[in-house]
């Protein structure tokens, strides 16, 4: 505001109040004055009488207008005059002084015009870009889940039983347990329900969770690798997925190594481009990969290691314990258990082994389960997480709308269908940048692997849905809004 004084001019000397004139430059003049004047500097400063100026000072003191300081004897505005602006304010219509003006701006530009008021598109920014980051959480978590879950690795085990023995405690006599075991195992190869049985090491799935690791050294580096045994004739039992070369055979190569088939995840992980041929040494041995399978794991919600599978008498049998397993025709699994039952029983006194044998359609229909009740652990909660999400987004869209129907109530030249379309773009530019943070964070909490890149891709186009159906209802509703009597 400029430090001048109030305009004193005589304009019609027929239809003056003298005295109310100088009483209100009294008041504009210590408007401008915050720190308040004196009587001699007023009646200076408005050329006035000092009785004129002190009557005058006086009855706007009384009716308290000003503030009178008896200290310093200076005299201020009071907050009395604040009243009466804002009951100005309130009777004062806003949108009669700039509809005319919208419309000439309309007719000039012969596009749409329209007026409003900056409103807390903060708010709906801040819930939005919260909602992302909790549902991207959520979202990467389960593809990551279902990553597992569908990544390859389980071996066949259909028509499969598991079987073996564990030694008494009280028994010395292990080598011969062990030959009476192979000769037991020849023995059920003969039935005419079996098309194969193999021995193993950590091989058959769902039967535990942990992994046996060692170091091996490839390519002069050191590398933690999971290790397995197994036999030639694993490959007729478990099925295999052999992506290169072929299974590991029971006898030592032309150059007295022994030949090892690799998962695909240690050819990755050591950057190979050619699998077959390399040559490294683990244990005690020297070992040639002749093949390649996709994978191989446990549980259906473990992901498969780096490993490496060699034959199991190039590691040696266990003295208490044998892993076997059976493939069968289907149907006749309760068949080979009662005569793996009979023939153990025939051929080893129970004081020296006790025998087992399970259908491995238990230990995985067990496995299933307990990957789904992990699956619906994760599954419920985001539902809800989904729902709510839902149904903050549309509320603060919806309160959105509402406040700002005047503002689509002026939008002068706009079409129903024009104004929809213009609120549902706003509505996805502000959840596009709402979900700018997110995705920034994700940067730094994600590796980006397929699942985690996927989750958060996923995450943007379940934001964008959820905009769009939040604002077409809410827009849809106030552009049916009569402006005629919205604007009342």
């Amino acid at each position: 505001m400029e430090n001048t004084l109030p305009n004193m001019e005589k304009v019609d000397e027929n239809y003056k109040v003298p005295n109310l004139e100088k009483g209100i430059a009294v008041l504009e003049y210590l408007s401008l004055r915050s720190a308040g004047e004196t009587l001699q500097d007023i009646k200076s400063a408005l050329d006035i009488s000092q009785t004129t100026a002190y009557r005058i000072l006086n009855t706007l003191v009384r009716l308290e207008y000003l503030n009178f300081s008896e200290d310093t004897k200076r005299y201020k505005l009071s907050r009395k005059l604040l009243t009466l602006g804002f009951r100005s304010l309130n009777e004062h219509n806003l949108l009669e002084t700039v509809l005319p003006h919208l419309r000439d701006l309309r007719d000039q530009v012969k596009e749409t015009a329209c007026f409003g008021v900056l409103g807390d598109e903060k708010g709906i920014f801040i819930e939005q870009a919260v909602v992302f980051v909790v549902l991207m959480l959520v979202i990467v978590s389960v593809f990551e889940i279902l990553h597992k879950i569908y990544s390859p690795g389980l071996l066949n085990t259909d028509n499969t039983v598991s079987f073996g023995y564990m030694l008494s405690e009280m028994n010395d006599n292990t080598g011969e347990v062990d030959k009476r075991v192979d000769i037991l195992i020849d023995n059920l190869k003969k039935l005419d329900c079996v098309v194969g049985i193999t021995q193993s090491m950590a091989m058959i799935p769902y039967m535990r969770d942990n992994a046996w690791y060692d170091s091996v050294r490839i390519d002069g580096k050191i590398y933690r690798v999971n290790y397995k045994g197994a036999e030639e004739e694993a490959y007729k039992v478990f099925c295999p997925d052999v992506v290169e070369g072929k299974w590991l055979a029971d006898d030592r190569l032309e150059d007295g190594s022994f030949a090892c088939v690799v998962t695909k995840q240690l050819v990755d992980e050591l950057q190979w481009t050619q699998a077959i041929g390399h040559k490294f040494f683990m244990g005690r041995n020297d070992l040639t990969v002749v093949g390649v399978i996709s994978g191989i794991k446990h549980q259906v919600l473990l992901a498969s290691d780096p490993t490496v599978i060699m034959p199991c008498n190039a590691m040696g049998y266990s003295d208490m314990f044998r892993e076997l397993c059976a493939r069968v025709y289907p149907g006749r699994e309760k068949e080979f258990i009662m005569a793996y039952y009979k023939e153990f029983q025939r051929l080893i006194p129970v004081q020296e082994a006790q025998p087992f044998a399970m259908d491995m359609k238990l230990a995985k229909g067990f496995s299933y389960d307990t990957a789904l009740v992990y699956i619906m652990l994760q599954a419920v909660p985001s539902i809800f997480l989904f729902v709510f999400a839902f149904i903050g987004t549309f509320g603060l869209f919806m309160q959105n709308s509402e406040r700002r129907v005047r503002e689509f109530a002026l939008r002068l030249g706009a079409t129903h269908r024009k104004l929809l379309v213009f609120v549902m773009l706003e509505s996805f530019v502000v959840t596009l940048l709402a979900c700018v943070p997110g995705v920034l964070l994700s940067m730094f909490i994600y590796e980006y692997t397929l699942p985690e890149w996927t989750g958060v891709c996923i995450t943007v186009l379940v934001m964008v849905m959820f905009s769009m159906l939040s604002t077409w209802y809410p827009a849809y509703r106030v552009t049916k809004v009569n402006p005629a009597v919205t604007l009342k």
